[in-house]
């Protein structure tokens, strides 16, 4: 709800992507239209590395032996 409220107005900013493209599309006004696709993949890639600092390293001693393959 804030998102809607406060970054919204002050951005211009859709908060549903596919009602900005498609528009933008259909009047062939591609001025902003770059930031929509990629911010989905910068973000994605911020994600991973955070997620891969963050987390914790498994001790050798304590692997989880409950994680099984599909292959034998």
């Amino acid at each position: 709800m804030l998102n809607i409220l406060i970054a919204g107005p002050s951005t211009g900013a859709s908060m549903n992507p596919v009602r900005t493209l498609g528009p933008a599309i259909a009047a062939n006004n591609f001025k902003a239209i770059w930031i929509y696709l990629t911010a989905p993949i910068l973000g994605a890639l911020c994600g991973a590395g955070t997620y891969t600092a963050v987390k914790l390293p498994e001790e050798d001693g304590e692997k989880l032996s409950t994680v099984r393959s599909f292959q034998r």
